[in-house]
């Protein structure tokens, strides 16, 4: 039986349902994998998320913009909706926070989100010690 589950998992994944596999918390200390930060400058808005095999997870309490430039007001404005609907945000005063943990299949549509505006997620999402997504994962020969 548990051969046929990691069969079913393997399948699952592959053609994108990882409905199987655990997601990682928040609270997990991972090295390879570390949490990554992204704010506003007024810090009115801030994600906490990290990179996994299965997507980019942004975790539960992390706060979204009221506010939608015009270049992803039209994208974010659905992503907002759907998400609203499934009870994973909960519209506040400020803007929107996650009651769940979501997972998006690039850091730059969680970091549009959270901002409000149009950003590249590689260069934006950042480890506390101040190091970028493109340089823990795409160039980490450069310090």
């Amino acid at each position: 039986m548990e051969e046929f589950t990691n069969n079913i998992n393997l399948i699952l994944s592959t053609v994108g349902f990882p409905l199987l596999q655990k997601m990682e918390s928040k609270s997990d200390v991972d090295t390879i994998n570390p949490l990554f930060y992204c704010q506003s400058r007024d810090l009115k808005v801030k994600g906490i998320a990290r990179m996994t095999n299965e997507g980019f997870i942004l975790y539960k309490g992390s706060t979204l913009s009221p506010e939608q430039s015009k270049s992803v007001a039209l994208k974010n404005e659905r992503v907002i909706n759907k998400l609203l609907s499934e009870n994973i945000i909960k519209e506040t005063d400020g803007g929107y926070i996650l009651e769940k943990d979501y997972t998006f299949t690039s850091p730059s549509a969680a970091a549009d989100l959270v901002m409000g505006y149009s950003v590249n997620g590689w260069d934006i999402w950042k480890t506390e010690d101040g190091k970028t997504l493109d340089q823990i994962y795409r160039h980490p020969e450069v310090k």
